[in-house]
């Protein structure tokens, strides 16, 4: 992962991975979010729900999902 950061992002993901006890949510908000060129993990969050894009689906589907999951909240 070295070779394809800067510097000074390879010491902020490698700080926040060797010290992370918080789980995956830091990971996606100073790492995923920025890293696709987002604010934050709620505006990333916003862009990848798939419920603004469900009435496209042109043929039966069946999905299945936590009432938790970012993705697929209204």
């Amino acid at each position: 992962m070295k070779q394809y950061l800067s510097p000074q992002e390879f010491k902020t993901y490698n700080d926040l991975l060797s010290t992370n006890w918080a789980g995956l949510q830091p990971i996606e908000n100073d790492i995923i979010a920025p890293m696709y060129g987002f604010k934050d993990k709620f505006e990333y969050y916003d862009a990848a729900t798939t419920i603004q894009r469900l009435h496209n689906i042109a043929i039966p589907t069946f999905a299945l999902h936590a009432a938790d999951d970012w993705v697929c909240m209204e």
